[in-house]
């Protein structure tokens, strides 16, 4: 009897599903990942429209657990908030759904195999022939999955067929649906796919292999095992990512008890009093239902679940970096934002260094004797955050970015650079400035005291174009640069008159001349540095 029965068959067909799925998935984030992914950040402001959003990217995506990862990248990057990230993971689970309505509707009505073939010849030879990351090749990519996908299908329904004909399945029924809930879990945990543990569960329900209340218990099941991608994507992850991780898992758990225990309501709900004698209609029907409960169940305490959530897995970061550690680059969108964020973070903190070398006052940084003598140490520290910087911006560079998100790669690469030249500037008349400052010499001071009049109203006026997001006239800062050139000049000037008037020492001409020229060489960097990251093309500094 076992020799009639192609295990082989079903695990191949599983392998094909799989392997459709994974090309329809890569295929979507290519034509419209970039769209869904600004959708999530643009439309979540509410609960309700997360929700929807959450719901529609999952349908088009095939995948709540690519959707889950693309959350935690945004929650990350501080893109969305948490509580409007809830309502995306809760969108997801009804969005995933889709697939199940897909197979049944289609997948067993029609004869699969006259239609997936010539799918198959067309799309895979498009695949072959058009030109690379061109979207005729996508669409082909993405046809060339449904035909692997349906093949799939097939295969897994004619072995299940012969199944269900040479098996007894009467000993089935003699264990509990609990049993059968363990498995989905189990097998959607091994294989990674909630939408391929439905579809085994429609095709064994359609032989008549397996029961209905069976094959509710599997599909509860798999709506479990599903939470297995985001708890391994948040592991070494970010506080953020781990409460979204934990948010799903709990989310769908609470959801599966309910849709256990009320199993025997649920079914007789859908087959009499909805009258879907169907099976295959009723199990999909049963899979969105028991899903839409959870998220009604959820909704009232959405607020609650996520200060619940805030109050989890605090702990104290190592990274020098605010930004880039809590995203990945193989979420681009939210990995740029977060860059931008960095190197922004970055130049504030270069200006606090230059403000704190110069000692001044009024721009609401402390300052102390002790930046002095650290002085080597802040700079140290600046230029492990731009290590840091370039090392993911590398990272970055790796995967397939639109244009015009490697040009503001590029811009932002340049501002980083920009700014940590400017530090280096300032640092290297660290020590000169001390010896201003204790200086006797009244002309001295008056030398550094102009210095810093000149930089204090010079960094007030930069310091609210970088909380600025909208584009800034190239005519800002060719403004700024004309200033700092004529301080740079007036500064020589005077410098000189001062000298005929034997004011200064050789020395101390040569370390006034040399103060002044670091000081324009930094402003100009820095103006360089917010330029960049402003988005506009900045000649380099140095």
């Amino acid at each position: 009897m076992m020799e009639s029965i192609d295990i082989w068959k079903l695990i191949a067909g599983l392998g094909v599903f799989l392997f459709g799925m994974h090309h329809i998935e890569a295929s979507l984030k290519e034509l419209g990942g970039r769209s869904l992914k600004l959708s999530l950040r643009k439309y979540t402001q509410r609960p309700l429209s997360a929700i929807l959003v959450g719901t529609v990217a999952t349908a088009i995506l095939q995948s709540s657990s690519v959707v889950s990862l693309i959350v935690m990248a945004f929650v990350g990057a501080g893109i969305i908030s948490t509580k409007n990230a809830l309502g995306i993971i809760f969108g997801s689970n009804l969005g995933t759904t889709f697939t199940g309505w897909i197979v049944a509707t289609i997948g067993f009505k029609l004869n699969l195999e006259n239609f997936y073939l010539p799918v198959l010849a067309l799309s895979s030879l498009g695949f072959v022939f058009f030109q690379k990351q061109s979207r005729a090749r996508l669409m082909s990519q993405a046809f060339l999955g449904l035909s692997f996908l349906l093949m799939g299908l097939v295969l897994m329904k004619t072995s299940t067929e012969l199944i269900a004909q040479n098996i007894d399945i009467s000993w089935l029924s003699g264990y509990p649906l609990f049993v059968f809930l363990i498995f989905g879990a189990l097998l959607t945990a091994l294989i990674q796919s909630s939408s391929a543990t439905v579809m085994i569960t429609l095709t064994a329900l359609h032989t008549e292999l397996i029961t209905f209340p069976a094959a509710c218990a599997l599909v509860i099941g798999a709506n479990l095992g599903t939470t297995i991608t985001a708890v391994l994507g948040s592991i070494k992850g970010t506080s953020d990512k781990k409460r979204v991780a934990l948010a799903h898992v709990l989310f769908n758990v609470v959801t599966d008890i309910l849709a256990f225990l009320m199993i025997v309501p649920w079914i007789y709900f859908i087959q009499d009093v909805l009258k879907i004698s169907e099976p295959l209609y009723a199990l999909v029907a049963f899979h969105s239902l028991f899903n839409l409960m959870g998220i009604i169940v959820f909704i009232p305490w959405i607020k609650s679940f996520s200060r619940f959530l805030e109050k989890r897995f605090h702990s104290r970061d190592e990274s020098t970096t605010k930004f880039l550690h809590k995203v990945v680059p193989e979420i681009p969108e939210a990995a740029l934002i977060a860059l931008r964020s960095e190197v922004r973070e970055l130049i504030v903190s270069v200006m606090k260094f230059n403000v704190k070398t110069f000692h001044i006052e009024g721009l609401g940084w402390e300052i102390n004797k002790s930046h002095d003598y650290k002085l080597l140490s802040r700079y140290q520290k600046l230029k492990e955050v731009e290590g840091e910087i370039l090392n993911f911006s590398i990272q970055l560079q790796t995967r397939q970015l639109k244009p015009e998100d490697s040009k503001k790669l590029e811009t932002l690469i340049l501002a980083a650079r920009h700014a940590v030249h400017s530090s280096k500037c300032v640092k290297d008349i660290g020590q000169n400035l001390v010896e201003f400052r204790n200086s006797t010499s009244s002309h001295l001071m008056e030398r550094y005291q102009a210095i810093k009049n000149f930089l204090a109203q010079f960094y007030r006026e930069l310091l609210p174009l970088l909380e600025l997001e909208t584009l800034l006239e190239q005519e800002v800062f060719e403004d700024l640069l004309r200033r700092a050139q004529n301080f740079h000049d007036e500064y020589v000037k005077e410098t000189y008159s001062m000298i005929s008037q034997k004011a200064f020492s050789d020395v101390e001409i040569s370390t006034i001349l040399n103060v002044n020229r670091e000081i324009f060489s930094a402003n100009k960097a820095l103006i360089a540095a917010i330029q960049s990251l402003n988005g506009l093309n900045s000649k380099d500094s140095k």
